[in-house]
């Protein structure tokens, strides 16, 4: 579980208004860690219009899709 944190933490960037110290971000990252496979495959889903990662990783996403963002 905390090789999937540490890869989550990788692999988002914090953006306007967050930082990686900021509460929300640790919270659902927590919770990203802790989904099982089918709940992983749904939020995917839920937040990129598609239940897999393109070839090549979320790095080769277009549009990027990793920035979380605050209207604060």
């Amino acid at each position: 579980m905390l090789t999937l944190l540490v890869a989550l933490m990788d692999s988002v960037k914090a953006d306007h208004g967050y930082n990686m110290d900021s509460k929300t971000v640790k919270n659902l990252l927590q919770a990203m860690s802790e989904f099982t496979p089918t709940q992983r495959r749904d939020f995917l889903q839920f937040t990129t219009g598609s239940p897999k990662l393109p070839i090549g990783g979320e790095f080769h996403a277009s549009p990027p899709r990793r920035n979380m963002v605050t209207d604060d």
